[in-house]
């Protein structure tokens, strides 16, 4: 109901995010809530859902060249499914095209650092944060 008065409201755009709860995690409210919050902020949200497998993140990097992938996960059973996209990003030749982000309770900064993610975002507001500096909008 939101989105369009986002666009009434002169918002900047700012960049594309693609992101998803990875596959083995059906929790979709912390990612929701990311999503909204990077819409209210401009961003072109591309929400794949829950329970992503690799597979469909590194065709959506593909298809809609984001600057930013984003992956959720609760459960601590993800931390795996975190590791086989990042493989597929590299295996494919688009790691380096964009910025990763993860966040949910299965993960922290270091396991961002041990993936090769670029951040790890402990709340929505680090998540948004962190977005905007990576495409210029602090």
């Amino acid at each position: 109901m939101i989105k369009p008065e986002f666009k009434k409201a002169g918002i900047p755009a700012r960049g594309k995010v693609v992101i998803g709860t990875v596959h083995g995690d059906l929790h979709y409210i912390g990612k929701d809530i990311v999503i909204a919050m990077l819409e209210s902020q401009g961003f072109d949200v591309t929400d794949l859902g829950v329970d992503v497998p690799a597979d469909k993140f590194v065709s959506a990097v593909k298809e809609k060249k984001p600057d930013i992938v984003g992956m959720s996960g609760l459960l601590t059973i993800v931390t795996d499914e975190m590791g086989k996209v990042m493989e597929g990003l590299k295996r494919e030749g688009l790691r380096d095209t964009v910025k990763i982000m993860v966040g949910g309770r299965a993960v922290s900064q270091e396991f961002a650092e041990k993936i090769g993610a670029n951040a790890f975002g402990a709340t929505a507001i680090d998540a948004v944060g962190l977005a905007r500096k990576w495409v210029g909008g602090e």
